[in-house]
């Protein structure tokens, strides 16, 4: 057990880029904060940054209404817009389908 310990910790410790978590895009951009606060209660941000290769605007929208009324995210009007706003904006691939 101590030797599996250890082969965790070293592993751990020479790899720290790991366990951050991306940082978003436009630090002052509207829908930013309610996408960090309200996303990060179910994910990190690297689902974001991840899935911001395949997404367009509209996909980014249909993506913040999944995790509502499927997932049961706890995501008002409000935010829903500001987020699939923030997220299309500045993470949505130009829709080419």
């Amino acid at each position: 057990m101590k030797r599996l310990f250890m082969v965790l910790a070293t592993l751990t410790a020479s790899a720290p880029g790991w366990a951050e978590d991306p940082v978003l895009k436009a630090d002052s951009a509207p829908g930013r904060a309610a996408t960090v606060e309200i996303c990060s209660h179910c994910h990190s941000s690297a689902y974001i940054v991840m899935n911001s290769v395949f997404l367009s605007a509209d996909d980014w929208r249909a993506e913040v209404l999944k995790m509502r009324t499927a997932f049961g995210a706890s995501i008002d009007e409000k935010s829903a817009d500001e987020i699939s706003a923030y997220l299309g904006q500045h993470y949505g691939e130009p829709d080419s389908r």
